[in-house]
């Protein structure tokens, strides 16, 4: 494959027969090729031709699964989350296309609230990567079929895979072992358990860098969205940042009681100490001057009027 690729690449002449793989990353500046996504390509295309031949001759291993059909319960809330901002996507996870995802991405964009949605996209479905025994495609990837093989030295669910290569294989001293089959459900619990620690952690990471990036905006005006309003504050989403938070009804905020426009279900409306109006939607958008923020960004002190 090597070789192919990098004759395909129009080099000066075909590479000598004892080529290394070393050699051929000499050859990056006159090949234009990039050797990081030259390799990933491959690796991808191993991990999947040996995850469909596993599949074909039915032979146990652990499939690495990506897409609303693999967390459906993440789907549902990232559905959920893009509403509150005014965004729809299909109520099936199989319905959400690539076309589907692209159109969604482009509205943000035009609205600027592209790193809010990003945030729920990836939190909730495009990072939803998972280990399991039951194949339901990689729709990240495009495949039907795809599984670890290729990292055996940093991933224990290749190690179990390249087992199952053995198996099928007929080398059975390098095989697949009754532990492996008995408990091969358990591995891929305990592999995604790991990874959802992982991803907790990055959640906070990037919970704790949104709350800086909103603290430069203080004594400034901030544009938020209204996910719902009661009578003592609100709960909003930081539109730039995706940050959610709660902000207080007091005499920072100016507003002294709030009450619901008649035959309106989703519209409020806001009065200030000297009486004067705001109404606020659901759903909607609304402007005030940041005051205040707490440590960890789950409170805003806003100035309404």
């Amino acid at each position: 494959d090597i070789y192919h690729d990098f004759n395909e690449a129009a080099l000066s002449g075909p590479l000598p027969a004892d080529t290394t793989v070393e050699d051929v990353f000499k050859l990056r500046k006159n090949s234009g090729i990039n050797p990081d996504k030259f390799v990933s390509a491959r690796m991808n295309e191993a991990n999947q031709g040996l995850a469909s031949l596993l599949d074909a001759k039915k032979i146990p291993f652990i499939y690495r699964v990506n897409g609303p059909k693999a967390t459906p319960d993440a789907y549902k809330k990232a559905r959920t989350r893009l509403a509150e901002l005014g965004y729809a996507i299909p109520v099936d996870g199989k319905d959400f296309t690539y076309d589907a995802l692209a159109e969604l991405v482009d509205d943000a964009r035009s609205k600027g609230d592209s790193e809010a949605v990003f945030r729920i996209l990836n939190q909730k479905l495009v990072d939803r990567h998972a280990y399991a025994t039951s194949n339901v495609g990689h729709q990240a990837l495009s495949v039907d079929c795809y599984g670890h093989f290729t990292s055996p030295i940093r991933r224990y669910s290749d190690i179990v895979n390249l087992r199952a290569v053995h198996t099928l294989l007929g080398q059975t001293d390098f095989g697949l072992k009754p532990y492996d089959l008995e408990h091969m459900e358990e591995t891929a619990y305990h592999l995604n358990h790991l990874r959802e620690i992982e991803r907790l952690a990055k959640k906070e990471y990037t919970k704790e860098k949104s709350v800086e990036k909103l603290k430069a905006s203080l004594d400034q005006h901030i544009e938020m969205i209204v996910l719902d309003v009661h009578k003592t504050g609100m709960s909003v989403v930081h539109a730039p940042t995706g940050l959610r938070s709660y902000v207080p009804f007091n005499s920072t905020s100016g507003v002294r009681t709030v009450g619901q426009i008649e035959g309106l279900t989703d519209t409020f409306r806001l009065y200030s100490q000297e009486s004067r109006m705001k109404d606020v939607q659901k759903n909607g958008r609304i402007c005030g001057k940041l005051s205040g923020i707490s440590p960890k960004g789950e409170q805003l002190s806003v100035e309404f009027f």
